[in-house]
């Protein structure tokens, strides 16, 4: 599988209730235990220019993982790579679900990525 990053996206609701802003990513690598920390207002997109600096001085493929991946923290990156990069990633749907998404040397995964036996995954 290569080499591993762990990440998490926390956030918080203000006074509209509909809307989760993000606050912090923590980032680990797998092996070394190395961490990064981004916070406040533009910390996703800090971690997202961070995470595609180091892809792009490191040709070893990166497997990045998250909890609850495909139903929340992957819609962050996305959104971020849709808004900054010419290239779009291939994404595995389970329904809404993101099971895995791949773009240059990182591949997206979701520590919890069981698909469901009736749905049929979709690839974009």
């Amino acid at each position: 599988m290569g080499r591993l990053l762990f990440f998490d996206v926390e956030s918080m609701v203000e006074n509209d209730e509909t809307v989760n802003e993000p606050i912090c990513v923590v980032a680990q690598f797998g092996g070394t235990g190395q961490e990064k920390l981004f916070e406040g207002v533009g910390c996703v997109t800090e971690f997202c220019e961070w995470l595609f600096e180091h892809c792009e001085q490191n040709a070893e493929p990166l497997t990045v993982i998250a909890h609850n991946l495909g139903g929340y923290d992957i819609f962050f990156i996305l959104k971020w790579i849709v808004d900054n990069r010419s290239k779009l990633p291939e994404i595995l749907f389970d329904g809404a679900r993101v099971i895995t998404m791949s773009l240059f040397n990182l591949s997206f995964k979701d520590t919890g990525q069981q698909r469901s036996p009736t749905s049929p995954a979709v690839l974009i």
